[in-house]
């Protein structure tokens, strides 16, 4: 019994592998998945085909819920806005993504943080924000299929700025997600109760009306370190008037206002009351207006840019099934910037077919189509812009940043203490126009100390260990701030005092001659009434 125990054994062995082998074959057949001549082996319907739509390629953990990493500078109310309509979009439903996780610190976190975070993508802050990022090797570029159709919607400049940057190898390593300009927001009654002109031109916020009020404060200004937006507009000034003017025209609006911790802060003032005007950039001005009537977002003539604010992908991303880029392509798409016009973010969208959506349904049921927004678009567009060099401004940006800070805010009481001297001289008579202009100058030049003056130059040439080096800058910033407050100190000294007698000041509303003729005509009826009286 035991030998034909052990037949059956080897019997029954040789059939289980021949049926194995057999499957291989049929397994291995991936034109056809049928039955074999010599053995039929069942596949039922979802097994067949599940294997005829098997990928290699995606593996499974790609199929499943993702959550996309984003670092930005845009505020929370638009995280929120985005973010709810983008989950419910089919881009995400595609591409099965559940959630979207932030990050916000401030610009000058971004390099140590992206290596961290490992976002997916990199959004809002500005060219100069995106090119320091780029320049570190953390962006990745948009060269799939999937995404030059997408960058097909973009331009590559508008008015001759770039709304693409593109690398050495002609890919595009970041897109403008919005448009962006720079000005200022003004408060209208504000203003007409102090009887100050409504300004057009950065000039007009340096001039010596705009200082007649001090120590209140006229002009409300962000600290360079605590807000992209303003540091933008200072880069701005420096390339509209040149380095020594511009530092001058940077000091004058500073000495006529306060310096606040960030952009928020800024613009708070002006909405509230404690100033006249405020920077801004165009988003912060058009909110602003629409919740505040009897404030304005001013343009300056000749004195601004259009901004393109990047969108761009990292390389610390994962990109599971095209996740990173098919947000891309919701913000890029005509929907996606609608979204811009929600009266909580008030943003110029890339896109001017978001406006004729929003005709037909708009997103703002309470307040209809952005008809006001519209006209913002077309007036930013029809704007002269300046010349304005992105490489140049990067090439002392942490430069600027902190010399702003050390010169300007933490100098910034001896720098009021001293303009109010020469503006205090100037209206008793005590100097002319002439030697005003020439003790502004002395104050507002770039500071001197041991053997080094603050050249643009110089600026330029010590930017990196600026922005990476912790002790070197604070080294300078020492350095800076003590130098400026001589320097004010010094040119105070040097103004003569006022005089006793000083002219009455200006009747709100009205300019000096206003006063003159009502000297001349009060005296003239003076006169008339002693000679009828004689």
């Amino acid at each position: 019994m035991e030998p034909q125990f052990r037949k059956k054994q080897l019997f029954t062995l040789f059939l289980l592998a021949a049926l194995v082998f057999s499957g291989t074959i049929v397994f291995s057949n991936q034109s056809n998945i049928v039955s074999s001549s010599t053995v039929s082996v069942a596949f039922d319907d979802t097994l067949q085909s599940d294997l005829l739509n098997f990928d290699p390629l995606v593996s499974e953990s790609s199929k499943q819920p993702y959550t996309l990493k984003i670092i930005t500078r845009h505020s929370t109310t638009l995280q929120l806005h985005m973010e709810t309509a983008f989950l419910a979009s089919q881009q995400a439903i595609d591409n099965n993504i559940v959630d979207i996780q932030w990050t916000q610190p401030g610009a000058s976190y971004w390099p140590t943080v992206i290596p961290t975070f490992s976002p997916d993508i990199a959004w809002g802050g500005g060219p100069s924000l995106f090119d320091t990022i780029d320049m570190l090797g953390y962006l990745k570029p948009m060269n799939s299929t999937y995404m030059e159709s997408v960058l097909t919607r973009i331009p590559d400049d508008i008015a001759g700025s770039p709304m693409k940057r593109y690398d050495g190898n002609g890919d595009v390593v970041w897109a403008a997600a919005a448009l962006s300009s720079f000005g200022f927001t003004i408060n209208e009654p504000w203003l007409d109760a102090r009887g100050l002109p409504y300004p057009t031109h950065w000039e007009n916020l340096t001039s010596y009306q705009f200082g007649s009020l001090l120590p209140a404060p006229t002009v409300a200004m962000g600290n360079s370190p605590g807000t992209t937006s303003n540091t933008k507009i200072y880069q701005i000034i420096l390339q509209r008037f040149g380095w020594e003017e511009g530092w001058e025209t940077l000091s004058r609006m500073a000495a006529n206002g306060r310096i606040y911790s960030g952009s928020v802060e800024t613009q708070n003032a002006v909405e509230v009351g404690e100033t006249g005007v405020s920077m801004s950039i165009d988003f912060y001005g058009y909110t602003t207006a629409l919740r505040n009537p009897g404030t304005a977002y001013i343009i300056p003539q000749n004195g601004s840019i259009i901004n393109g604010d990047p969108i761009a992908l990292t390389n610390f991303g994962l990109n599971p099934n095209n996740a990173s880029e098919s947000f891309i392509d919701w913000v890029l798409s005509a929907e996606g910037q609608q979204y811009w016009l929600h009266e909580d973010i008030n943003r110029m969208p890339m896109i001017e077919e978001a406006f004729a959506l929003d005709q037909a349904n708009p997103i703002n049921p309470s307040i209809g189509p952005r008809d006001d927004l519209y006209l913002f678009y077309n007036t930013t567009l029809q704007n002269l812009s300046i010349a304005f060099n992105d490489s140049l401004a990067l090439s002392y940006e942490y430069s600027l940043m902190y010399y702003f800070e050390s010169v300007i805010t933490d100098a910034h009481d001896k720098l009021v203490q001293c303009w109010r001297a020469i503006l205090d001289a100037f209206f008793t008579g005590a100097i002319n126009a002439s030697a005003a202009e020439n003790f502004a100058e002395m104050m507002s030049a770039p500071v001197s100390w041991d053997s080094e003056t603050f050249t643009e130059d110089y600026a330029i040439s010590i930017n990196s260990q600026m922005g990476s080096s912790s002790s070197f800058r604070s080294t300078m910033k020492g350095y800076w701030t003590d130098a400026a407050n001589d320097q004010y100190d010094y040119v105070r000294s040097l103004v003569p005092p006022p005089l006793t007698s000083s002219p009455p000041p200006p009747i709100p509303g009205f300019p000096a001659i206003s006063i003159m003729l009502g000297m001349a005509t009060a005296l003239g009826i003076g006169l008339y009434a002693r000679r009828r009286r004689k």
